[in-house]
């Protein structure tokens, strides 16, 4: 993950994660530089806890995007990338998909 922070494009992040449609979350990878996606349910007790880690977080790294995802409304965006539990965190880079991931 410490690969994916250094940047050298402007500070996009906005010192918050956003809540954000599938078509939001898209268009915001297609514009490139980093986005971290918290993809969540609001049925589920750990994608709580971990919303207010996730705030932390995006409050102290300027340099991507915070976006949080709800699965229950993203239609088959979850299963396309290959998201079995949740909560589960993707990191893209210049519009593409990183290979580390967290989950639960």
């Amino acid at each position: 993950m410490v690969g994916l922070i250094r940047s050298d494009r402007a500070s996009r992040g906005r010192g918050r994660a956003r809540d954000v449609s599938r078509e939001e979350a898209k268009r915001v990878i297609e514009e490139g530089g980093i986005v971290v996606i918290d993809f969540y349910a609001d049925w589920c007790i750990p994608c709580r806890m971990l919303a207010r880690v996730f705030e932390e977080v995006a409050a102290k790294i300027k340099e991507a995007e915070f976006l949080r995802v709800d699965v229950d409304r993203s239609g088959s965006w979850p299963d396309e990338l290959r998201i079995r539990a949740i909560p589960t965190i993707l990191f893209f880079k210049d519009g593409r998909l990183n290979e580390e991931r967290i989950v639960g």
